[in-house]
């Protein structure tokens, strides 16, 4: 898992670096817009691998709720629930694509829904594998997507250096499970049991999702709340923000959300132990977040100017400021996953969508630019995580 974490984050990062320098700040600031689009409905989607993998794990604990271990089967619970929100997205795109997007809405809409379908697959399937403590396979179908995904990337950056290649680009690679599906363990996975029917395992997954989309808007989505909340600013300004904002988060949160598959299953394990057994890995990530954050103002604006040019400079205080408040998010993660590994999916819900509603009305207030964005990185996770946190001490579902 440690090398797989290792080959995805620098995968990740190369990706951000090959399509920085190539677009250019301008570009770039098109194509962060498609990728935080992508990955909002992406991140969803993420709830599909949480909840499978607190289900498939405790079917394999006892029996499901009808007594019996036949549940629904994960992935197509997981592509029914990736079809709702492909449909869902699809239909209500007329009303915010053209305003994101342009006069290219309907290309980069329909990769969106192309994304979400595929990675519903992919959720399913990876959460299974967690579920049935089958991490070296989990491993390797992360690392092969993100593999995937650079190649395909750098394919289109000798062929054809545009916003929608790398926008197909980044989106294909999400159909890499289905390959995988050719070798039987992956296809036992796949057929892997939930511990509830059908109708029921897709309302709780949903409802995941519901959590999943309030916390992509918060890690993944930030460039669209910029979109919306913040007008009329320099798009260059914007660009290097949205970038700063991606790369000090991604040391943190990229190996994290590897190991959240991990992290859910560990909490299910250890349900009935003490509130003490998910603070401790939340102080953590805390304080790495602290040591990088100050590492960050040290050397941050040297190295982004290093390797993406000076049109990428930054201030070096929001730097470290962007990199403690992704400590933050780390912090809300694992509480999130600590509430739905004890089955209080209301409290996960719930601290996720405050955690989105709190950091969208931050980006609202009259302050400069830098200030507001910092702001709402911090205030939003914190108040979330505290309802997660309330919820854990009461035994609230």
């Amino acid at each position: 898992m440690a090398v797989a974490t290792v080959l995805v984050a620098g995968g990740g990062y190369i990706v951000l670096v090959l399509v920085a320098r190539i677009l250019g700040p301008d570009r770039y600031l098109d194509f962060s817009v498609f990728w935080a689009a992508l990955y909002l409905g992406v991140g969803g989607i993420f709830g599909v691998q949480q909840e499978t993998t607190r289900s498939v794990k405790t079917g394999l604990l006892g029996p499901g709720e009808n007594g019996t271990r036949r549940g629904a089967n994960a992935v197509r619970s997981g592509l029914a629930v990736g079809a709702v929100v492909a449909v869902l997205v699809a239909a209500s795109s007329p009303f915010w694509a053209g305003q994101i997007f342009g006069a290219a809405a309907w290309q980069y809409v329909a990769l969106v829904v192309l994304g979400i379908l595929l990675y519903s697959g992919h959720a399913a399937t990876v959460g299974a594998l967690a579920g049935r403590n089958s991490w070296s396979n989990y491993s390797y179908l992360i690392v092969a997507e993100s593999v995937a995904r650079l190649c395909l990337v750098g394919v289109v950056a000798v062929l054809a250096s545009s916003v929608l290649g790398f926008a197909f680009a980044s989106t294909l690679a999400m159909a890499t499970w289905l390959l995988f599906l050719l070798a039987e363990p992956f296809r036992l996975a796949a057929g892997s049991r939930l511990d509830a029917g059908f109708a029921t395992s897709v309302g709780r997954t949903l409802q995941s999702v519901v959590a999943s989309t309030a916390s992509a808007i918060i890690v993944t989505g930030f460039p669209l709340l910029l979109a919306v909340f913040v007008r009329g600013e320099d798009p260059d300004d914007l660009a290097r923000i949205i970038l700063v904002v991606t790369l000090t988060r991604a040391p943190i949160l990229v190996p994290l959300n590897a190991f959240l598959g991990m992290i859910v299953s560990s909490f299910v394990d250890r349900r009935e132990q003490t509130l003490r057994t998910v603070l401790r890995p939340m102080l953590w990530v805390f304080v790495l977040s602290l040591v990088l954050g100050i590492v960050a103002v040290l050397i941050g604006r040297q190295l982004l100017i290093f390797i993406f040019g000076q049109a990428y400079d930054m201030d070096a205080l929001f730097i470290g400021g962007a990199t403690v408040a992704a400590g933050f998010v780390g912090v809300i993660s694992i509480s999130g996953a600590a509430a739905l590994a004890r089955g209080h999916h209301r409290a996960y819900t719930g601290g996720w969508l405050l955690a989105a509603l709190i950091t969208a009305v931050t980006l609202s207030l009259p302050i400069h630019i830098t200030e507001r964005v910092l702001l709402a990185l911090l205030v939003g996770p914190i108040v979330g995580t505290m309802v997660h946190v309330w919820a854990l001490a009461r035994g609230r579902r």
